[in-house]
């Protein structure tokens, strides 16, 4: 997929774009390669099958080959053109409404308009499967809990999926939202609320990271992690969808997911920095670092408390933070500027933007992972060189190598508008979707969300009221902590002032100063403010 034969076609289709007025308009579109736009609108052409249709038969097989429906919705062009089996409609699996929400969205995928990835034949974002379907539905106590993120038999991962040829698609669906990140921004907890909607059905994992670990593999083993058509269409679902906050950080994640062709929403959530600072130093530091010495690390002694290994053998969040802004403001204000462009100028699909923004005056593109940190240690001492001062003062510290990538970035990994100004480049404005963190425990916020989504209205207070997923400590991301215990640590989730975390006057008035100016630019990026 990174062949230079691709970026050349990329190139030549994206020629035709003006810039000028891409930047006017509010809007970036996403720029589809022409073997995908061949095939937009074949919906509405798919001819209908003669059928025998049996009488209705809850809970059991029922031998279907059906004719097919096209809702034409005269109020709502956001129906115009769907095509569904027949037999959905008449058992009221689905209806017309589910179609047309409170502000006239529809779901990815539902609207015939949008483009199939080498297919001309779909239901939704299902492909139809090469084989009869038998359909079996379900009386409302025998529905899918997917409340409990309970998998179904039939879209679990079987011994097939490890022979199967995944570059055919049929009988498999596509995501309709992906949840970027950022990581300890409440990925867990939104990806918990989205699927408590009746509408939505669950991955089969929550984070499957394909876009960023996995594009070796052909785009058909992605869709198998999601629930079959049969699944999908029998349980009336809108969409599915994941969450895998490795996603945000990498611009090459945004190159693959726009030539897969898939065309979801992308939401990506922001927390108050100093709040994901602080929690992420401890998840991603402090839990691992002290689980690693328990069971034994060197000449570390064993069986002492807590306490006594952080205060000799870990860093402070005041060492770290210190040491992280002297990376920063180096390169975000130097080095970091001609090397991202000396990296991604070549690109055929980033040079314009290069361009664009050198004319106009505007901040420049930062590669922060690859760029400002780097991906190797200096050396068997020095993890990254932004410690190298702190681990030769220090060797009997201790930074777990595998979670180095995650330690180094806890200011990075809160200045959301760098990576994502590189989705911006090529997916449309209307797709990204961006929340604030301290509202997704809100249910009218979350409505406001479902319906970006173009799902129908629901009440998602219930579910809220279960509480946050996968906070504190390594909990599990299927693991709903209570608002209570929440509210009883120290991890302010909800976006307290921070009055307790351990930082200096000095420094931390430094932090807010250094982040202040890329959170204004965050927010007139996505169009919305947070209560930072």
């Amino acid at each position: 997929m990174q062949s230079m034969d691709i970026d050349s076609e990329i190139d030549e289709v994206y020629s035709t774009v003006d810039q000028s007025q891409r930047q006017s308009s509010g809007k970036r579109r996403r720029r589809r390669p022409r073997w995908i736009t061949t095939f937009a609108g074949a919906l509405v052409a798919v001819p209908l099958w003669v059928v025998i249709r049996p009488l209705k038969n809850w809970g059991s097989p029922v031998y279907i080959e059906e004719e097919e429906l096209t809702l034409e919705s005269e109020g709502s062009p956001s129906s115009h053109g769907i095509v569904l089996p027949q037999i959905l409609m008449d058992e009221g699996i689905y209806d017309p409404a589910d179609f047309t929400n409170a502000i006239d969205v529809a779901p990815p995928y539902w609207n015939a308009t949008t483009p199939l990835f080498k297919h001309s034949k779909a239901w939704g974002p299902c492909f139809k499967p090469e084989e009869t379907m038998y359909w079996e539905f379900h009386s409302d106590d025998e529905a899918i809990a997917n409340t409990t993120l309970n998998v179904p038999l039939d879209y679990r991962r079987d011994e097939e999926s490890k022979t199967r040829n995944w570059q055919n698609a049929a009988g498999l669906c596509r995501p309709g939202f992906l949840i970027l990140g950022a990581g300890k921004c409440g990925t867990s907890s939104l990806y918990h609320y989205l699927v408590d909607h009746p509408k939505v059905l669950p991955a089969i994992e929550k984070q499957i990271h394909y876009f960023r670990y996995h594009t070796d593999k052909p785009v058909g083993w992605y869709y198998s992690w999601f629930p079959t058509t049969k699944t999908f269409l029998e349980n009336g679902a809108l969409m599915t969808g994941e969450a895998s906050p490795g996603y945000l950080p990498y611009p090459q994640v945004v190159r693959e997911i726009a030539m897969t062709g898939i065309e979801p929403k992308l939401i990506t959530l922001g927390r108050k920095p100093i709040d994901r600072i602080w929690s992420s130093y401890k998840y991603n530091y402090v839990t691992p670092a002290l689980d690693k010495i328990r069971s034994g690390h060197g000449a570390i002694p064993l069986n002492k408390s807590d306490d006594f290994y952080k205060e000799h053998f870990l860093f402070s969040l005041e060492e770290l933070v210190r040491a992280e802004l002297d990376q920063l403001n180096r390169c975000l204000y130097g080095f970091g500027i001609s090397k991202t462009r000396d990296m991604w100028y070549h690109r055929h699909w980033t040079r314009k933007e290069f361009d664009y923004r050198e004319k106009n005056g505007l901040p420049p593109l930062i590669d922060l992972d690859e760029v400002c940190y780097g991906t190797k240690p200096v050396n068997k001492t020095v993890t990254r060189i932004q410690w190298a001062s702190l681990q030769m003062q220090n060797p009997q510290k201790y930074i777990p190598p595998k979670q180095a990538f995650l330690i180094q970035a806890l200011v990075g990994r809160s200045l959301y508008v760098l990576p994502l100004e590189w989705w911006y480049i090529l997916i449309h404005r209307e797709d990204m979707l961006f929340v604030c963190t301290e509202e997704i425990n809100n249910a009218t916020a979350l409505l406001h969300l479902s319906r970006q989504l173009g799902l129908p209205d629901y009440d998602f207070e219930p579910v809220i009221a279960q509480g946050a997923y996968n906070v504190g400590g390594h909990r599990g991301y299927d693991t709903a902590t209570s608002w209570n215990e929440v509210r009883n640590e120290t991890d302010n989730y909800s976006g307290d002032d921070g009055d307790e975390i351990p930082l200096s006057v000095e420094l931390r008035q430094e932090l807010d100063e250094f982040l202040k100016p890329f959170n204004e630019r965050l927010f007139n990026l996505v169009g919305k403010r947070c209560d930072w």
